[in-house]
């Protein structure tokens, strides 16, 4: 019977030390990922990380991106009451495509209004909408 019970003890050593190696791996290759997401991944247990010394709580995500309509929305804050010439003038500005930037114009009519071919104007819609409600 004490052999066996050696052979579960020399196997839970090894495995440990695979964890251990695996955790290495997955903090030295989780990129731009939170710590306990590559984690999860690699199948570690918090409880290894924290044996071979790092903090798993000073791996924090990172904050999400803006998305695009965001960027566009506050850039469209940003320039109240700005004539601009098509999607060029905001696709230079936010560094996204021309495409996007008119697909942007095209979708939100509210806070652009056409006053020829390809020149729109930059309105607030909010404010619009106070003096509706301010004259009734």
């Amino acid at each position: 019977m004490t052999h066996t019970y050696e052979f579960a003890t020399e196997q839970m050593k090894h495995d440990q030390e695979l964890y251990r190696a695996r955790a290495i791996i997955a903090v030295a290759e989780r990129d731009e990922k939170s710590i306990s997401k590559t984690l999860r991944e690699y199948g570690v247990a918090t409880s290894i990380i924290k044996e071979i010394g790092f903090d798993v709580d000073s791996y924090a995500p990172k904050a999400k991106k803006a998305t695009s309509q965001q960027i566009f929305e506050q850039w469209c804050k940003n320039n109240i009451g700005k004539t601009i010439n098509g999607g060029k003038q905001i696709a230079e500005d936010t560094g996204f495509t021309y495409q996007s930037a008119n697909n942007f114009i095209q979708s939100r009519r509210d806070i652009f209004s056409k006053i020829k071919k390809g020149q729109y104007v930059v309105k607030d819609p909010m404010a619009e909408r106070m003096a509706l409600k301010g004259n009734q």
